[in-house]
């Protein structure tokens, strides 16, 4: 861990958490963090969108995604009829 510190990098996850960190697991801590300050309404467009992130992404390493990996989801889900606002959305998030 230190020394990809001393290269200038960020410890891979398994090393600090003996174990890899899901996507879903953020999404679950911004869902906390957000609902201390400003829940998020189920009918809102932002619920959907981390409801899509969730189950598409969710079971995926946070830390080995890449923007690659990303635009391959929004493809996905812009084939699925997603409109073009929530593609968006999601890549720029």
């Amino acid at each position: 861990m230190e020394a990809d510190i001393d290269r200038g990098g960020a410890p891979q996850a398994a090393a600090v958490l003996g174990r890899k960190l899901l996507l879903r697991e953020l999404l679950q801590a911004y869902r906390a963090l957000r609902d201390k300050a400003r829940p998020i309404s189920d009918s809102s467009n932002e619920h959907y969108m981390l409801k899509h992130l969730h189950a598409g992404l969710g079971e995926r390493d946070a830390m080995t995604l890449t923007p690659h990996d990303l635009v391959g989801y929004c493809t996905l889900r812009k084939q699925e009829g997603a409109g073009p606002y929530t593609a968006t959305w999601r890549s720029a998030s």
